[in-house]
């Protein structure tokens, strides 16, 4: 048994050394304590500081000479503490000389523990230079220290900057709580900082050889971009490029890792900045004719965030990477900055995710390739920002965020790094949207009951008038509106903050004389939410219940919800105004009702009002849908709904209505959404009909009372059509013992056949007197992985004269292949000026039976 004695023994004496080293080295509380949140001041006075000091350094003189006081030290090692996560820093000045002390944190389990250390600089005889130190409780003498110190300058920087280091040292002065330095310096000191950046990245190829790209692998790749043609702009584009090429190498043997790391670089270096070829050991130089500005979502800022993050999370330094983005936003809160932007903290945090997946394994490698290669989509690998809030300035950050790491920071961080972790490149299907099934799956029958229970209604919800930027009164709007048949109306003038009559008493008042005025005809009281985070770029409807506290309700939602040209803590996200929503805004039974208008009208991409829609309706079902066709119809050409900005109207109505877009990825993933609405958003016949004139919303309700208008609207029975072609559209399916019509949702055995059927009885004339007629009519199909239009022949549809209008017949037997089949229809009439008048209906959604 002396070998297990002898075992015990080494264990003992290795445990024992252990043990005393950690002893030594650390300790229980750090002699730094962490400085606290960093200020947007903290950080501008910093940024003076560094440029001072650079300027006299990288000048062509021979001497440097400048003064630091205390107070922007402080503010330079809080920026230091915060940048180097897990640090903290401290340098102190008296007259008899210089402490510079740190503590690192050591995180074990739920505690820590902290290396120290920190040295003394004074006066000697040789001039100002190193007394001593200590690294925990181990004294380090002056010498060895300053060997250390000079031999790392040595190795990473060279020679020549090493000696200017060391004469800036001693020349230092230290006076009361100032130092001044005044030195002998080399005139190209900034040339030999930039020559050393390639000996600093060889000694990382040294020493993390794995993130460190191969520059002639880089070189090949730039080649690769520069040769591809430069009309598009996009990032995802280039990016699209370069993995297309990653593809073909890695099945062609090469290694995909590298591959997609040298493709990274080269992007880095095209359209980030050509210092990252130093980085990288690569010469070259980029035609400047040639580089282009390339964009995320739209912006070139974003794709510098994301291609700069990108690179320090390669180079390993992701911590200081987010540190240094932070940083980077708290500058721009200042007074002449850009202010503080979530969304290019949500660019930097995208870029450093991307770097790391790309180049973490080859597994993940080759999925990036296959998912990337010859791609143009953004929504890949960048989270939805544009609801992310941007532009805080100074006090402003510090009153509605408080500071970096607060919990109201924090919580906006964690939405981002959730976006982040769902988006396809990372998620690979398995974090998508998961949906509520009492919410979005049970069938149920439409809240009208059958046909004979209720009415067709023609309504507007969308009107303006001179309470806010309309110029009729609601007197003028109301004569109109009866003129050409509308049933119901919702005044719904801006929430803007300093539109006060907006939901007053005046408004109220005015609202109940039209009323009185015209008693066939019902005016609601409603308005136009700015809806938070946006400060005014996202509208929608709102129309509460009628209810002796209706007023006060509708002043308070727009006194504390409406974020135009403001915003508060609750105006961060949709969450306050929802939760107002389903615990006051409603009335016994009868719910508010929330509609987003002209979706895509300042949009960037199609996702935004996608993710919009779908993050709403979980937060409240008093959002029901979308306007499915904006108003302003008499805006012509391009500028149709006035969609002046990217996406445009599609024969007037919005592009989310289009097969395959956003209403039709919203009901495959289960959301009951009403997008059959076009609304006159009236202001002035300058640009617009009036309601009921041209644009026509048809809704089956019990009555046109207030509150039985809202309980139809969410139930979904409702069509809408430009032109007034179409006078009726019945639109239903049916399966043994059972019909369902729009807004319905029914259970079905999976061997049972779908008849579905669409009456549609033509008027006589449309709205300018011409013979009215349908041209084109399809079935839109949704099923959970597919979407198909079937088209049908309208001259070849049953038909026959009911009264003495025409009625046709469509008719069409469908056995559903998925657990979730949508259908809804849409049809066209096209005029003699070539004009496309066009109708929707809302969806049937059918389910299997349990």
């Amino acid at each position: 048994m002396k070998w297990v004695s002898k075992l015990i023994k080494k264990l003992l004496i290795r445990f024992g050394v252990i043990a005393i080293i950690c002893v030594l080295l650390f300790s229980l509380t750090p002699i730094v304590a962490p400085k606290g949140n960093v200020s947007p001041q903290q950080v501008q006075s910093a940024k003076n500081v560094v440029k001072k000091v650079w300027e006299q350094l990288a000048s062509n003189q021979t001497q440097a000479k400048f003064t630091l006081n205390q107070e922007e030290l402080n503010d330079l090692t809080a920026i230091a503490g915060h940048t180097l996560k897990g640090s903290s820093f401290a340098i102190n000045v008296s007259s008899f000389g210089v402490n510079i002390a740190s503590s690192l944190r050591i995180p074990i389990l739920s505690n820590a523990l902290f290396i120290n250390g920190y040295c003394l600089y004074g006066n000697e005889l040789s001039g100002f230079a190193m007394v001593g130190c200590k690294l925990g409780k181990v004294p380090i003498p002056a010498f060895i220290a300053e060997l250390i110190l000079n031999a790392g300058l040595w190795l990473v920087f060279g020679d020549e900057i090493k000696q200017n280091v060391n004469a800036l040292i001693a020349s230092a002065k230290p006076n009361g709580d100032t130092i001044s330095f005044d030195a002998k310096k080399s005139a190209n000191f900034k040339d030999a900082v930039k020559a050393s950046l390639s000996t600093a990245s060889q000694l990382a190829s040294a020493v993390t050889p794995s993130q460190t790209a191969k520059p002639v692998l880089v070189k090949a790749y730039i080649d690769h971009i520069l040769a591809t043609s430069q009309t598009n702009k996009s990032l995802s584009f280039f990016i699209g490029q370069v993995f297309a090429k990653a593809q073909l190498a890695s099945l062609d043997g090469a290694d995909p890792v590298e591959e997609n790391r040298a493709a990274l670089w080269a992007l880095a270096i095209v359209f980030g900045s050509e210092r990252f070829a130093v980085l990288s050991d690569i010469d070259i130089s980029i035609n400047a004719n040639y580089r282009a500005v390339t964009t995320l979502n739209g912006r070139g800022d974003l794709s510098l965030h994301f291609l700069y993050s990108s690179i320090l999370e390669q180079v390993g330094k992701e911590n200081i990477g987010l540190s240094i983005g932070e940083l980077k936003e708290l500058l721009d809160s200042n007074e002449g900055g850009s202010g503080y932007s979530f969304a290019d903290l949500a660019a930097d945090k995208a870029g450093m995710a991307f770097s790391k997946f790309v180049t973490s394994n080859d597994e993940s490698a080759i999925y990036a390739q296959d998912l990337l290669a010859y791609q143009t989509k953004e929504e890949l690998f960048l989270p939805a920002i544009h609801d992310l809030p941007e532009g805080f300035r100074g006090e402003e950050f510090n009153e509605i965020i408080g500071y970096v790491g607060s919990s109201v920071y924090n919580e906006i961080e964690s939405r981002i790094d959730k976006r982040i972790i769902s988006l396809p490149l990372y998620s690979s299907g398995e974090n998508k949207r998961r949906l509520s099934n009492e919410k979005h799956h049970i069938p149920k029958q439409n809240i009208n009951g059958s046909y004979a229970n209720g009415i067709w209604l023609n309504i507007d919800t969308h009107i303006h008038t001179r309470y806010s930027d309309g110029n009729k009164s609601v007197s003028e709007i109301a004569e109109r509106a009866s003129q050409f048949g509308c049933d119901a109306i919702a005044i719904t003038d801006h929430g803007d903050y300093n539109l006060k009559d907006v939901a007053s008493t005046t408004y109220f008042d005015d609202i109940t004389q039209v009323n009185d005025l015209y008693p066939h005809l019902t005016v609601m009281p409603g308005l136009e939410w700015n809806v938070p985070p946006f400060m005014g770029r996202e509208h929608a409807t709102v129309l509460l219940p009628e209810s002796p506290d209706l007023q006060t309700n509708l002043e308070e939602f727009k006194s504390r919800f409406d974020s135009y040209g403001r915003r508060k803590k609750e105006q961060l996200s949709i969450s306050s105004a929802a939760e107002w929503l389903n615990n006051i805004g409603h009335y016994g039974t009868v719910n508010p009702v929330v509609i987003y208008n002209h979706p895509n009208r300042k949009d960037v991409l199609q996702n935004e009002n996608t993710y919009d829609l779908a993050e709403w309706m979980d937060r409240s079902d008093s959002f029901i849908g979308f306007a499915g066709a904006p108003g302003h119809q008499k805006m012509a050409g391009t500028n149709n709904g006035a969609y002046s900005f990217r996406q445009k109207t599609i024969h007037r109505w919005d592009p989310a209505v289009q097969p395959g877009n956003t209403w039709d990825t919203l009901l495959q993933q289960g959301y009951d959404v009403w997008g059959a609405r076009a609304g006159s958003d009236f202001h002035s016949t300058d640009g617009d009909y009036w309601p009921c004139e041209f644009s026509t919303t048809h809704l089956f309700s019990r009555s046109n009372s207030h509150n039985d208008i809202l309980q139809a609207l969410r139930s979904g029975n409702t069509w809408a059509q430009h032109g007034k072609f179409v006078n009726q559209l019945n639109f239903y399916i049916k399966i043994p013992d059972k019909t369902a019509t729009m807004g319905e949702t029914v259970a079905v055995d999976a061997k049972d056949a779908i008849e579905i059927n669409a009456l549609i009885t033509l008027n006589e004339k449309d709205w300018q007197g011409y013979s009215a007629r349908l041209d084109e009519l399809e079935l839109i199909i949704i099923e959970q992985n597919d979407i198909q239009v079937v088209p049908f022949e309208p001259a070849l549809l049953k038909s026959e004269v009911v009264g003495q209008l025409t009625q046709l017949h469509m008719q069409y037997r469908y056995r559903t292949q998925s657990k979730n089949t949508v259908f809804r229809l849409r049809g066209r009439s096209i005029q003699p000026e070539q004009h496309h008048y066009m109708f929707y209906s809302n969806p049937i959604r059918v389910m299997p039976l349990d």
